[in-house]
């Protein structure tokens, strides 16, 4: 048996896919696992689903994270492009895994698109309109899931209530938020073909960075969120402070926002390495992180 990213295969199918190294337009494709994946229901073979919790190692710093989701959305792109045709006629896939494993593809695609459009919303719109689309798009979906988390599992994690409220916060909104623009930097580069590299997500014993390695790896998205809320701001000055244009600016301003809270709250924390298990409890420290991190 292989036991893969919350999977356990069979070695005989794992060899029946051939390589593990596939090329996409000169890249090589960064999401090995999809591909394997891909190759089995093309041969004819299935899975089945277990509904059971399991722990992991989730990323240990902000930029782990950032190297993750990069190799996620710019891999996931190229299976999209390369096998959306092994996808649509697989044997081994019923009609809802068939739509599952492509929604999972074309997700990667959501924020990419979601996010530059809102802004182009104001041209199209009135501004209260505008405030209510943004506010039903990128935050109701959030407190849903959020609300669902916190009734199924709120009273497990052992922490103070302020505390898990703050979690889940910053992991629906300032994480998502981040990984978000993530996303967008990935897919532009798929689409130039800049190559994406391939390194394993660091899980633990990562060196703090200073405050200024922090400003400098993270340099883009602190530039644009700025300019965002600098553009937003002029944009309801020059409309006088009417209310319907303040209220929609401010709802847009959120997303620039939480870009720039999470790096100021999490571009210089990493997870200190636990020597055993039972130093790395899921309650407490590491649910924390999960909540935080694993998006």
């Amino acid at each position: 048996m292989f036991y893969g990213h919350n999977a356990m295969w069979r070695r005989s199918l794992l060899q029946l896919n051939g390589s593990w190294l596939e090329h996409y337009r000169g890249n090589i494709i960064v999401t090995e696992d999809l591909l394997k994946t891909l190759g089995v229901y093309a041969n004819g073979f299935t899975s089945r689903y277990l509904n059971i919790s399991t722990g992991e190692w989730v990323p240990s710093s902000l930029k782990a994270l950032e190297g993750m989701w990069m190799r996620w959305t710019y891999g996931g792109f190229q299976v999209l492009f390369k096998y959306f045709r092994h996808i649509a006629s697989a044997k081994g896939l019923s009609f809802t895994q068939r739509v599952d494993l492509l929604t999972l593809l074309v997700s990667y695609a959501a924020s990419p698109l979601i996010y530059p459009a809102m802004f182009l919303w104001f041209t199209a719109f009135p501004p209260g309109q505008v405030a209510v689309m943004t506010f039903v798009i990128n935050f109701f979906p959030p407190m849903l899931y959020a609300g669902f988390l916190w009734h199924h599992h709120g009273s497990v994690v052992r922490l103070p209530l302020i505390k898990r409220v703050w979690d889940l916060y910053s992991g629906m909104f300032l994480i998502e938020s981040f990984i978000s623009a993530v996303q967008i930097r990935a897919v532009v580069n798929f689409m130039v073909g800049k190559k994406q590299g391939w390194r394993i997500t660091s899980k633990a014993g990562e060196e703090k960075p200073r405050a200024l390695q922090v400003l400098l790896h993270n340099t883009l998205i602190v530039t644009i969120a700025t300019l965002a809320i600098a553009a937003l701001i002029v944009g309801g000055w020059r409309s006088e402070l009417a209310p319907n244009v303040v209220i929609s600016y401010l709802v847009v301003a959120l997303i620039p926002m939480q870009l720039l809270l999470c790096v100021i709250v999490y571009g210089g924390q990493v997870q200190n390495r636990h020597e055993t298990i039972t130093d790395a409890t899921i309650d407490g420290l590491v649910m924390r992180r999960l909540s935080s991190f694993a998006c």
